[in-house]
């Protein structure tokens, strides 16, 4: 029952990183946010 509740709780973060990321789309522009992204992923470039 409680790693239930912990597998909500995780569906519930990735939606709300789901909306950040819409957001950030939404106010940067589609390509801004790849750039974003690669930098998170890949800090050196």
């Amino acid at each position: 029952m409680r790693s239930f509740r912990m597998f909500r709780n995780f569906k519930n973060f990735f939606r709300e990183q789901e909306v950040i990321l819409k957001c950030f789309e939404f106010l940067c522009g589609e390509s801004e946010l790849k750039r974003c992204v690669k930098k998170l992923v890949n800090p050196k470039i």
